[in-house]
């Protein structure tokens, strides 16, 4: 081998050990670009999941409210429970309060869900009559007005005996609606 091999031959080797590093520098910066881009987005995984786990806390919230008041109404119709600690005037109160929760809550939840909501709502009341009317109870108080010993006179002017809604019917809106929460929020 002559001298002009020799070196063409260690400049070769030289291009090669270069050829290699440049590679293994790629590499490595390849490396950390992926490792940090896939922090980023677990760290974006983790911080959507702590978003979503808030939002469906707050639904869970929103719905244990709701749904007591709910509850208490129906009782109050379909005459069980605590139906006869129910005034008329505090399942008015129930109904505004209702109302003012899936109002405010109306982004946490699904249109079909208010819908929902509200067509439970205008079952037991009617409403929207005018802004001097009271809202009115639909069902019959004889009953009430016998089992209440805190009954009232004044009382009678809350009800609306003309449009009374049968208690299946009632029971049946109020299974729907609570089904209607139970897929929505996911639960068994």
């Amino acid at each position: 081998m002559n001298l002009t091999e020799i070196q063409q031959t260690i400049q070769l080797q030289t291009v090669v050990e270069i050829i290699e590093m440049a590679v293994m520098v790629f590499i490595l910066i390849f490396l950390v670009y992926l490792i940090l881009r896939l922090s980023a987005i677990f760290r974006k995984q983790d911080n959507e999941q702590g978003i979503n786990q808030k939002i469906i806390d707050k639904r869970i919230a929103v719905f244990d409210k709701v749904a007591t008041k709910l509850y208490d109404i129906l009782c109050f119709y379909l005459y069980m429970g605590n139906w006869v600690e129910i005034s008329p005037v505090d399942v008015i109160k129930l109904k505004r309060e209702l109302e003012r929760d899936t109002n405010i809550y109306t982004p946490l939840f699904s249109d079909e869900l208010i819908d929902k909501i509200q067509e439970f709502n205008q079952l037991c009341f009617i409403t929207l009559s005018g802004w001097e009317h009271d809202v009115k109870i639909k069902s019959l108080y004889e009953l009430r007005e016998e089992h209440n010993l805190e009954w009232e006179d004044n009382w009678y002017r809350y009800f609306d005996t003309n449009n009374v809604v049968e208690a299946t019917m009632m029971k049946e809106k109020y299974d729907d609606l609570m089904d209607s929460f139970k897929r929505y929020l996911a639960l068994p």
